[in-house]
């Protein structure tokens, strides 16, 4: 299907021309928008666009119309070839139907990607720039010291065996935040010390406990199971968390070992 697009900015401008012309072009349906071309906005047009099946061609009587600049006619472009749909701007000859047009999205696509490289590049110099004077300060955190959620999963994570992605899905936190978090917890502040590892399961009132750091053991019906002993060591949960009761278990906090000056 070949689509061809037209639009005026105000109700006292008129399609007449751009129609005729589309028309003389011999496209199939013709869809016509008023609004300014400014607007990021087009309704009728990102409705065309998203309509658009491969090899579909879409046809422009001026560049202008296809964007208000030559920023919007690159994103345009680019979104097109992705999708193998032609392009044809009538007053500029340009046809991605013919080899010649083809070139010419060669053209525009390295273009695109020289200015992708040159903001890139003015985003690294004007960070290097505030460093220098001591004015960047990063990226702002989404999850802060006094985030609630955030104090919600590290709390979880400290006083219960829960696992993170049961914590992350409780408090509302990803889990990449978390881990990132808690590592720093783990570098600046305090970190748990297993002293007992020890639970009785609920199923079979069996009580179990792991002694070492590589020791696994499993209650009678196998409904729990414990790994690790004395050091920092998550607990398996082969069934439901409400199986166990860590009442026998004992932790405390510690300060982590100050780093050794090289």
């Amino acid at each position: 299907m070949i689509y061809g697009y037209a639009r005026i900015s105000s109700k006292d401008q008129k399609l007449d021309t751009q129609i005729e012309e589309l028309e003389n072009f011999g496209v199939d349906e013709i869809v016509t928008e008023t609004i300014t071309g400014i607007s990021k906005k087009k309704d009728l047009l990102d409705n065309l666009l998203a309509s658009l099946q491969p090899l579909d061609t879409l046809v422009f009587t001026r560049m202008d119309r296809a964007g208000r600049n030559t920023l919007q006619l690159l994103q345009l472009v680019e979104e097109l070839q992705e999708r193998q749909i032609n392009l044809v701007i009538m007053n500029m000859g340009i046809d991605t139907r013919t080899a010649t047009g083809k070139f010419f999205l060669t053209i525009m696509a390295g273009m695109s990607e020289l200015d992708r490289t040159m903001i890139k590049e003015r985003q690294r110099n004007g960070i290097a720039l505030a460093k220098k004077k001591g004015l960047y300060r990063g990226r702002k955190k989404k999850y802060t010291t006094d985030h609630p959620g955030m104090n919600h999963a590290i709390e979880l994570r400290k006083t219960t065996f829960k696992t993170v992605k049961e914590i992350c899905s409780i408090t509302g936190v990803s889990e990449a935040s978390f881990y990132r978090r808690w590592s720093e917890l783990m570098k600046e502040k305090k970190i748990i010390k297993i002293l007992k590892n020890k639970a009785r399961c609920k199923r079979c009132d069996d009580v179990i406990e792991s002694k070492h750091s590589h020791d696994f053991v499993t209650c009678k019906c196998g409904a729990i199971s414990l790994d690790g002993g004395l050091e920092y060591q998550r607990l398996s949960f082969k069934n439901s968390i409400d199986d166990y009761d860590f009442s026998l278990s004992e932790y405390e906090e510690i300060e982590p070992e100050p780093k050794k000056e090289k």
